[in-house]
Parts: C-alpha cells; structure tokens; sequence
C-alpha cells in the first residue's frame, strides 16, 4: 500500500521505463507490487505505483516504518 493507502500494482503494468530501469531487482517482476526503493537521488524512499486521478499510473511513496537501527 502507497503512503495514501492506494494500492499498489505490479511494476510490470507500469508504462514508464526511466522508473523501471531504476528498479535494484535484477528482474521488474520479482518487485511484484511492493514498495521498492528505486536507484537515483531523486528517489528518497521507497515506493510503488498506483492507478491515479483518470487511472493515470504515478509513482507514490509508501508509509513504511523504520525496522532498526543501523549499526
């Protein structure tokens, strides 16, 4: 789920290959529909893509928490 609650599709429907080549999976469809962290320095958290206003496809960060502390 995106930070706003909407749910995420699979990376493989998604149309935009700049974002999909900036997946850090070495093949799109094991990302599957999860919130992954894309490679760039624009891309500060992790996120997915969802259906927008108009069924346009964006991507949209997820609301995941911190799991620990990094040592």
């Amino acid at each position: 789920m995106s930070a706003f609650d909407n749910p995420c599709i699979k990376w493989t429907k998604f149309e935009n290959y700049e974002v999909t080549s900036a997946l850090v999976v070495d093949d799109v469809a094991k990302a599957r529909n999860y919130c992954r962290k894309l490679a760039g320095p624009q891309w500060n958290s992790p996120t997915c893509v969802i259906n927008g206003a108009d069924n346009k496809q964006v991507v949209e960060k997820c609301d995941i928490d911190f799991c620990g502390t990094l040592g």
